[in-house]
């Protein structure tokens, strides 16, 4: 029982544990957790739109994609050069020095070892979509070809864009498209290229309105059988393949065909679109030229090999079949009134 004295008597719950203290730092927010947890959010959100885009990004990157996804061999791999100053600034195989010089001279190899067992004497140079680099391709390739002594001519039968005349400074454009149509003699039209022996030029002329009709006549395939027995290689300008059907009419008829490819441009669609177009007609695709390579391009960089005196070594002779009858490249080339006769 509870005393009677002890009824009704205040009870003290008051006891001071620690005093009270300002803080120094707010409880909420904290600004170094919520700033670790923003950067590790934002990084995986950048990498997962990075493994998206790549995911989405189906253009050709590297001669993987071009054999598996395409199944088309590299021959070349040329790295993004601006053009320099000066009236031929796109050929680039008129400097020693350039970089993509060697590439290019690489590619002429392939193409002079790609016809060893098979002559390769007609080439088509074309792309699938425009603005790969395929007439400074041509323009390239017909230089080094004319370096190493082959006697080499340069069609341009792009005939809705045409660029040669242009990267080699001819201010008129005349030339097939006239000589087909009109029968201007070929000693007018077939003109040397200055200050490149071996090597001559065959601009598109006045642009017709029936391309692929002039292409595919039978006068046309008449002068490329002329040509043959003038030159030991034709090289040949033509339109995109995605675009027109220009392409392929000489392509059916030629001895090799090579497709140029932009790096990072051209699509995987693209590309297998312009080989099954190729194959349906029975082109010979001999391969592709991986162009605009970045500088970030390692797996593509070259090493060069240079003799006591600095000049680069001379290029290798390639033995022909006994049975060929292409003219020998170091005999003096025919004039051109006479390739036709």
């Amino acid at each position: 029982m509870v005393a009677p004295e002890d009824v009704g008597a205040p009870v003290s719950l008051e006891q001071v544990v620690s005093p009270a203290t300002q803080p120094t730092q707010p409880v909420s927010p904290s600004v170094t957790r919520n700033t670790l947890i923003a950067i590790f959010g934002g990084l995986m959100v950048a990498v997962g739109l990075v493994a998206l885009l790549d995911y989405l990004d189906q253009s050709v990157k590297t001669d993987r994609d071009l054999l598996e996804k395409a199944g088309v061999p590299a021959m070349a791999h040329i790295p993004f050069s601006p053009a320099s100053r000066g009236k031929r600034g796109e050929i680039l195989t008129l400097t020693v020095t350039q970089p993509a010089a060697e590439a290019y001279r690489k590619l002429r190899t392939n193409v002079l070892f790609s016809g060893i067992d098979r002559q390769l004497q007609t080439i088509v140079v074309t792309s699938s979509i425009p603005g790969e680099g395929k007439s400074r391709t041509v323009a390239n390739l017909a230089v080094v070809l004319a370096q190493a002594g082959h006697k080499t001519l340069i069609i341009d039968a792009d005939l809705r864009r045409p660029s040669q005349h242009r990267l080699f400074g001819r201010v008129a454009n005349v030339g097939m498209t006239n000589m087909i149509l009109e029968e201007v003699p070929e000693a007018d039209l077939l003109t040397p290229i200055e200050g490149i022996p071996n090597l001559w030029l065959l601009s598109s002329g006045t642009r017709p309105h029936n391309p692929s009709e002039l292409l595919s006549s039978g006068r046309m395939k008449e002068l490329l059988a002329r040509f043959q027995q003038a030159f030991g290689y034709v090289v040949i300008d033509t339109p995109p393949i995605n675009a027109v059907t220009d392409a392929l009419i000489l392509a059916s008829g030629a001895d090799a065909t090579i497709l140029v490819v932009e790096q990072n441009r051209t699509t995987i669609p693209d590309l297998r679109h312009a080989v099954h177009s190729l194959q349906q007609v029975g082109a010979n695709i001999a391969g592709v030229v991986l162009n605009k390579l970045k500088a970030g391009s390692e797996e593509y960089h070259y090493s060069y090999r240079y003799d006591a005196a600095g000049e680069e070594p001379a290029a290798v002779p390639v033995n022909r079949p006994a049975s060929s009858t292409r003219p020998s490249p170091a005999a003096r080339a025919p004039e051109p009134s006479s390739a036709g006769r």
